[in-house]
């Protein structure tokens, strides 16, 4: 028994002479056992320069001089080796920490994805960090949590679902905009203070003041603010969230404060502030999420149970035992006669 052979032919696309026709089609062996059924058969595209991309191959298979054919007709197959690359790219806005770019929609129908490469050295690779897009109609994307003041190379590239990548585009280069940093020093109840602001510290709802930085003399006091919530993330004058309320600083230079009113309805206990900072329109936030802190219901009663500890020489001690647990400062009066 001989061992099946595929006979191939590369044919270019509107051609129709196939193996053992006008030109000299190749064969390659196929493996397998004389015991079992199934045999395979590569066919060389790696080295094979005649298979390449918009070539269409037909084979047949042949066994003890015996030919079969897929019904009479050549099995057979397209080389697809390229992916359309976008055109087009480009930026289209920058903010102070995102760049969005805009391309052309490619027509492949095996398409898979876009991918969007960023960084700020030069020249970008397809090694730097990336955002993706797996909608082919879709044209613009944003690329958030940039840095501040920063210039950034992008290029862009598109791959199909049978592996094949476009390579990247010529890079595009945009820096983010020109505005101002903010150092927070601390955050302060009266009685105590904080200086971390990821929602795990705690002060009491009393009004809150904020101590900061800026690393640029604003414009003026109006254009140094702070907007706060409870429920959903502060954004700011015209932002989604209607329900975030203004507090305006004070200072001068670079030094700043505001205040949080302790009166505002939603600072209760175990509320979780959320606040920005938009200084000249730049909102500023925390690693990209607001900053945050946590509050614990403070004294609103006189402590009770007060009772002398101590009578002996010409001094007393007093002890008292507070209603409600929290952070506080205890002073006790005394007189003598």
């Amino acid at each position: 028994m001989q061992w099946p052979i595929c006979s191939c032919q590369k044919v270019p696309a509107g051609q129709s002479y196939g193996p053992g026709g006008a030109t000299t089609d190749k064969q390659v062996v196929a493996s397998g056992t004389l015991s079992g059924k199934n045999f395979s058969a590569v066919i060389p595209g790696s080295t094979d320069a005649a298979i390449r991309h918009g070539v269409q191959v037909r084979m047949l298979v042949q066994m003890d001089q015996d030919t079969f054919t897929n019904s009479g007709n050549y099995y057979k197959f397209a080389i697809d080796d390229s992916v359309t690359l976008p055109g087009g790219f480009a930026v289209t806005t920058a903010g102070f920490y995102d760049v969005t770019v805009g391309w052309n929609a490619i027509p492949d129908t095996d398409f898979l994805q876009y991918d969007i490469y960023y960084s700020t050295v030069n020249p970008v690779t397809s090694a730097d960090p990336s955002v993706t897009v797996t909608s082919r109609t879709q044209t613009s994307v944003q690329i958030p949590n940039l840095t501040l003041n920063a210039t950034y190379y992008f290029a862009i590239q598109s791959r199909d679902n049978k592996g094949n990548v476009s390579g990247l585009s010529p890079q595009i280069t945009q820096a983010t905009k020109q505005g101002t940093n903010v150092s927070v020093s601390n955050a302060s109840d009266g009685n105590s203070s904080i200086t971390t602001f990821d929602g795990s510290a705690t002060l009491t709802d009393n009004s809150i003041t904020v101590t900061f930085t800026l690393d640029k003399t604003p414009p003026n006091s109006s254009s140094v603010q702070v907007w706060f919530d409870v429920g959903n993330n502060p954004d700011g004058a015209g932002g989604i969230n209607s329900e975030d309320r203004q507090v305006f600083g004070s200072g001068s230079g670079r030094q700043w404060q505001v205040v949080i009113p302790g009166n505002d309805p939603e600072l209760v206990d175990q509320a979780v502030v959320k606040f920005v900072f938009v200084i000249d329109g730049q909102i500023i936030q925390l690693q990209g999420v607001p900053y945050r802190f946590k509050l614990l219901k403070g004294i609103t009663e006189a402590p009770g149970n007060l009772a002398i500890t101590d009578t002996s020489g010409r001094s007393s001690s007093a002890r008292a035992i507070p209603l409600r647990l929290a952070k506080m400062a205890l002073a006790a009066t005394y007189s003598s006669r």
